[in-house]
């Protein structure tokens, strides 16, 4: 299957090849498995480049090894050069497409742009389905007001300043500076546990949202957004910040249904006119695809493949074959990885986990519950070999914790949704 590698060919080129930095908007850089094919829009482009083509070829060595280059000219008037355009992306509530999936957020979103509410808001939903367009939306619409001060961060970062800060003693001048903004909007809150699984790192992003929050929550003039990819009360925070999480809006957002994929798909093909697709791709696009995001590498991919055969069956293929591949990537799960990936999203430690000493703590214990039921019910590990992997005496202690996750899918709302958005970013 071809591979385009185009964007870590130009991160590794800019710093070893820094003299062609004119052209790489011209190139495409494909690889399928030594073969490599340095695609270029126009003939000058390409005469610039064979000169440097030794250097370039060191560079893509170091993403395919023992590489055999060939370099293919795309003309400037021919439709494959549509390609190479970009257009920049510009989030607004105007170019929001909005369906029933997400018309309660996206009409939070534009309501809550007028006038800060006090009442916090946190948008949730899978990836790839809208929420970071929405904050940015907000962003643009109050900036273009000028009536307020706003400000988008990923909680990526905001975890890496906080302990920048901490270890400089300097966190009460960030922390005060963060909540002089009218707007202080925070994507991927999710990410906060999945860098911080030690104890004392937890603790004090939870210490720090539970502050954010109280200092936002009621007050004039002031708007706290954040989004996620799971329902608060599956984040693997304290109790009393799940439940400010969820007091105040929360909000989620569904995986696009089948009109808004149609009209998604004709939105991205506006950017490679006049190259199109026949509407039998269209229809395989959307039976095969999940989100947003895969909606678009399909569409390219399947520009690509259709430019270069105009055999519409053959790409239908590639197209399902492709979007099959990218969901059966959980088969190639091991126990070891669901057994990190629960932990880290639950902000537990793995040797609390797999022992064999009795487990008292109730979050430890919820985490094993849940390693139990992915292990058997969604990777199909019989309970033996589970009971080994996680040094339980014997399988019974396994088919326990089986029954007793089983039981709480059906008595216990909050583990419920923790069960299904851990077991749906984890397989996803």
């Amino acid at each position: 299957m071809e591979k385009d590698i185009t964007e870590e060919f130009i991160k590794t080129a800019k710093k070893d090849i820094p003299e062609l930095k004119d052209v790489f908007s011209k190139i495409k850089v494909v690889a399928q498995d030594q073969f490599v094919v340095v695609r270029v829009l126009g003939q000058n482009t390409l005469s610039k480049l064979k000169e440097s083509e030794e250097d370039i070829t060191k560079v893509i060595s170091n993403i395919v090894p023992n590489p055999s280059v060939l370099f293919s000219l795309v003309e400037n008037n021919s439709p494959r050069a549509k390609v190479f355009t970009k257009k920049r992306q510009s989030y607004t509530f105007t170019n929001f497409i909005v369906s029933d999936t997400n018309r309660t957020a996206f009409n939070a979103m534009r309501d809550v742009s007028e006038e800060p509410t006090g009442q916090p808001i946190v948008i949730f939903g899978p990836p790839s389905v809208g929420k970071t367009h929405l904050l940015k939306a907000l962003q643009y619409k109050v900036k273009k007001d000028g009536k307020h001060s706003i400000i988008l961060l990923n909680m990526k970062k905001i975890v890496n300043d906080i302990f920048y800060h901490i270890q400089n003693k300097t966190f009460e001048q960030y922390y005060k500076d963060l909540t002089s903004y009218d707007y202080l909007l925070i994507d991927d809150l999710q990410k906060a546990g999945e860098m911080t699984t030690s104890g004392k790192g937890i603790d004090k992003i939870d210490s720090f949202l539970f502050d954010i929050y109280e200092d936002f929550f009621e007050k004039d003039g002031k708007q706290l957004v954040f989004t996620c990819d799971r329902s608060p009360m599956a984040l693997p925070f304290s109790d009393r910040v799940r439940s400010r999480l969820f007091s105040g809006f929360a909000y989620q957002i569904e995986p696009p249904d089948e009109k808004l994929k149609r009209v998604y798909i004709e939105k991205v093909l506006l950017k490679y006119e006049p190259l199109t697709i026949p509407d039998s791709i269209k229809e395989t696009i959307i039976e095969n695809s999940v989100n947003f995001r895969q909606i678009e590498e399909l569409v390219r991919f399947a520009i690509e493949k259709y430019a270069d055969t105009g055999d519409d069956e053959y790409v239908i293929n590639l197209v399902t074959m492709a979007a099959k591949t990218k969901r059966k990537k959980h088969a190639l799960l091991t126990p070891n990885d669901v057994i990190e990936g629960v932990c880290k999203l639950m902000g537990v430690e793995k040797k609390d986990v797999v022992t064999k000493k009795t487990i008292r703590d109730k979050r430890v214990l919820r985490a094993v519950y849940i390693i139990t039921y992915i292990l058997v019910k969604e990777l199909q590990i019989s309970q033996a070999k589970v009971a080994a992997i996680l040094k339980k005496k014997s399988p019974m202690t396994v088919n326990r914790h089986l029954k007793k996750a089983e039981a709480l899918r059906i008595d216990d709302m909050d583990f419920l949704v923790e069960l299904n958005e851990i077991t749906s970013t984890i397989l996803g």
